[in-house]
C-alpha cells in the first residue's frame, strides 16, 4: 500500500469512485511496504472524504475501521464542523480551530 520512502500514496479504489458518488477532496494516504490497511477502513476513509464540505484526507499507518469513520486518519473541512471524526475510537486528539485566512 506504500513504499519505503514513506511517499503519499492514492490506492487506485480511492481514485476511482462509482458514478452515483460524489467525488471524494484529495486523499492521500501516508504509509510504508510494512504498512497494512484493511479495505474496510479504506471504504471508511472515502465515505467520510465525500461529506459536504470536505477538502482533503489523510489515513496514517494505523489506519483502521472504526464504528463508521476510519481511525488513523486526518479530515480537513470547511465550512462544516463534524466532532465526530475528532478521536472516534476512544475519544482522543479532540482538537478543532476556527481560522480566518
Amino acid at each position: 500500500m506504500g513504499n519505503s520512502s514513506s511517499t503519499p500514496q492514492q490506492p487506485a479504489s480511492l481514485s476511482a469512485p462509482d458514478a452515483h458518488a460524489a467525488q471524494a477532496p484529495h486523499v492521500q494516504l501516508f504509509t510504508s511496504d510494512t504498512s497494512w490497511i484493511e479495505g474496510a477502513a479504506l471504504e471508511q476513509l472515502n465515505t467520510t472524504a465525500r461529506l459536504p464540505g470536505m477538502v482533503a484526507a489523510a489515513g496514517f499507518p494505523d489506519l483502521h475501521p472504526g464504528k463508521g469513520i476510519a481511525v488513523g486518519a486526518t479530515f480537513v473541512s470547511r465550512g462544516h464542523f463534524y466532532p465526530t471524526l475528532a478521536g472516534n475510537d476512544i475519544e482522543i486528539g479532540r482538537a478543532s480551530c476556527r481560522e480566518r485566512v
